[in-house]
């Protein structure tokens, strides 16, 4: 592919005669140009990399809106954008199954092709989406996914509250680094009552506690809290040791919804333990994509 580019064959004939993403393609040239290497890294590759420099983690949260104008173009031009970022592990929520396959695996497959990498997911149901989709949560990861769970936020929360919709997270194990990172995708009640969404976070807590037994390097809470941050749920997260991954790198600001004009600041990357955030900011902003924006953070 790189020589066919290089010697001056259409990028739109290369990537037809190895249907391969022009995205995939250019990266391939890049690394040609920079290090001259002929492909991207393979695993031992990447762990030997990963050894000699920074250990750098990317992580984002994003509520993808159900249906919103759910065609194929939407989910390319995310997975482009994302792939420009190189994202370790991703949180969606709102994600619609259809077919068999959820929107955040759709997604997960073009940011494969585009990319190299081999992302792969942890889909949970949580409700029908318009009493007709199947809509739910996930994890997607370029590193293995071990011990994958549906967490309960509907039974047993305190003082006997109850969720508008029904709610799950999903969770996971992941290995970064030859370190262990307990990861949740989450995305709490609406409901004005905020009770309920410290209930279900004083929950989640609680089963990570319970499902995961092992000690974690770190652990990572992300997805649409529904809740500003000074919230009881927010407040109780930053109490167990959490930072707000984006209020720690910036004094203001990082409004998410609505997208194009946002007023509210609901989406949230929580970290607790042996991480230090780097970096935060907004990204995938474009409402055609999204009701909300999402939050990126790079962890070390």
């Amino acid at each position: 592919m790189v020589r066919l580019v290089r010697s001056g064959v259409r990028l739109e004939e290369v990537c037809k005669k190895f249907d391969a993403s022009p995205e995939y393609v250019m990266k391939l040239v890049r690394g040609y140009e920079k290090n001259m290497t002929l492909g991207l890294l393979s695993e031992e590759d990447f762990t030997a990399y990963r050894s000699a420099n920074p250990e750098l983690i990317k992580v984002c949260t994003f509520n993808l809106h159900g249906t919103h104008k759910n065609e194929t173009s939407r989910h390319t031009a995310i997975a482009k954008e994302l792939s420009g970022i190189d994202p370790d592990i991703c949180a969606f929520q709102e994600s619609i199954k259809s077919a068999g396959e959820d929107t955040s695996s759709l997604i997960a497959k073009y940011l494969s092709h585009m990319t190299g990498h081999y992302y792969r997911t942890h889909f949970s149901l949580c409700h029908l989406f318009m009493d007709k989709y199947p809509e739910g949560v996930s994890v997607v990861t370029k590193s293995g996914i071990s011990n994958p769970q549906t967490i309960d936020l509907n039974k047993g929360l305190e003082k006997g509250l109850k969720p508008s919709m029904a709610r799950f997270a999903s969770a996971c194990s992941i290995k970064v680094y030859d370190k262990d990172i307990l990861f949740a995708s989450v995305h709490l009640d609406y409901n004005k009552n905020g009770s309920i969404r410290l209930a279900q976070t004083k929950k989640l807590l609680k089963e990570m506690d319970r499902l995961y037994k092992d000690k974690f390097h770190c652990r990572i809470i992300a997805g649409d809290f529904n809740d500003d941050e000074g919230s009881p749920a927010v407040r109780f997260l930053t109490e167990n040791g959490f930072k707000d991954a984006y209020r720690h790198c910036n004094s203001a600001g990082g409004e998410t919804y609505p997208s194009g004009s946002p007023v509210s600041r609901i989406d949230y990357i929580m970290v607790q333990g042996n991480a230090e955030i780097k970096s935060s900011s907004l990204i995938l902003k474009d409402p055609k994509l999204s009701d909300h924006s999402g939050v990126f953070a790079v962890l070390k």
